[in-house]
């Protein structure tokens, strides 16, 4: 796409580009939803299989092959086993510490191994000649900045389709095909709205229409950790909107201007460096806002528990009123009381449940926000460039 559009109609490309990418997060936690609600949730997974299938034989049809100057570079097997040893057990011991112990043989092992893979991942292809991550890329400035950035937004869009549905089915109580269909309306503001915000990413410098969509996506998730259990769909959904299109806002511009650095020569190897970045950051952003949840979680439920003594006028009434209701039930007293504390209990879990959850919201908004500074250097970088 890059290569085929002027530089002046880049933006406008990447944004109608954008429009197809769009459509899964609109589209596939609904069709999620649906398939747990009617069938169960181990038959998701076999929704993605027929999608790839179809997609794997459109591409094969119609997406033009790089043309090589010669032979094509033999695939590094060796760098490729390395680097999914590295993520894969890195991403393994971040996912298992709650469980296990940070300080466990099983994550310090996992750590051990992620690291040493890691490092010679990296020591091998600064050495190859035909590198899976080609780290001369980082020289450029402005890729690099457009590389943070992506990172960033890879964090914030899977984290962000992953705690939006949890939090309204958790909070709010909806189910699998609702918590799917809220993100509806902003799928199609978005998918409509994409191709103008690829157009003004032509007219406008980069670095502002990146920071723009930065700052929309960080005040979208910051109200969202506003809200509570009264929360109305309706009221969620709007806020789902402002987040979503500070992201339509962010892409188109934010892949024009990392690739705009980088010479025709280099531009397969930029895109294709800039994809992995933006699905590591993924990955890695749904592992650590799993774990800062439920390390959120229980802080709040112990810090709650903790103040349930006689002197709690607010939890002594509740477990007052809950008594004489099983009362009424003809419940004896040996009976009540224990199912009151019980009551007390799942309540103090629900409250810190839903305030880990508006932690989580409110950790990508401000990693959103920290985003910023490359963002704006993103600029700083082009001026020199073009300098």
């Amino acid at each position: 796409i890059f290569v085929q559009f002027p530089p002046n109609r880049r933006g406008q490309a990447m944004g109608l580009h954008s429009m197809g990418i769009q459509i899964a997060p609109m589209r596939g936690p609904m069709i999620g939803g649906m398939v747990i609600d009617t069938v169960g949730w181990r038959e998701i997974f076999l929704v993605p299989i027929p999608i790839c299938v179809v997609s794997l034989f459109l591409g094969m049809l119609y997406l033009p092959g790089r043309e090589e100057a010669g032979a094509p570079p033999k695939f590094d097997w060796l760098g490729y086993s390395l680097l999914i040893t590295a993520i894969g057990t890195l991403l393994a011991a971040g996912a298992n510490g709650q469980r296990y112990g940070w300080g466990s043989d099983a994550i310090i092992l996992m750590a051990f191994v992620g690291v040493t893979t890691g490092t010679a991942f990296v020591w091998l292809q600064l050495r190859a000649a035909s590198p899976l991550l080609d780290f001369s890329l980082f020289r450029v400035p402005q890729f690099t900045a457009a590389v943070i950035v992506g990172f960033v937004f890879g964090l914030g869009n899977f984290a962000s389709n992953y705690l939006i549905p949890v939090t309204v089915q958790e909070v709010q109580g909806l189910t699998p095909f609702l918590s799917g269909l809220m993100l509806v309306p902003a799928g199609l503001i978005v998918f409509a709205g994409t191709p103008i915000f690829g157009r003004v990413a032509d007219v406008f410098p980069a670095h502002l229409i990146v920071m723009c969509g930065l700052c929309l996506f960080a005040l979208g998730n910051y109200l969202m950790s506003r809200t509570d259990a009264n929360t109305t769909f309706a009221t969620f959904a709007v806020l789902v909107i402002i987040a979503r299109c500070g992201m339509a806002v962010l892409v188109p511009a934010l892949s024009a201007s990392a690739l705009t650095a980088l010479t025709t020569e280099q531009l397969h190897r930029g895109t294709g460096t800039i994809n992995f970045i933006r699905q590591l950051g993924g990955s890695c952003g749904v592992t650590a806002l799993v774990v800062f949840i439920e390390r959120r979680t229980q802080f709040h439920a112990d810090a709650m528990a903790a103040t349930q003594t006689s002197d709690n006028v607010a939890s002594v009434e509740l477990l007052s009123r809950v008594g004489a209701l099983l009362a009424e039930l003809g419940l004896s007293e040996n009976i009540r009381s224990p199912a009151a504390l019980h009551y007390l209990g799942e309540v103090i879990e629900a409250q810190a449940l839903a305030r880990g959850f508006s932690d989580g919201f409110v950790m990508i908004a401000i990693v959103f926000v920290l985003a910023v500074i490359p963002a704006w250097n993103l600029g700083k970088a082009r001026r020199r460039r073009l300098a």
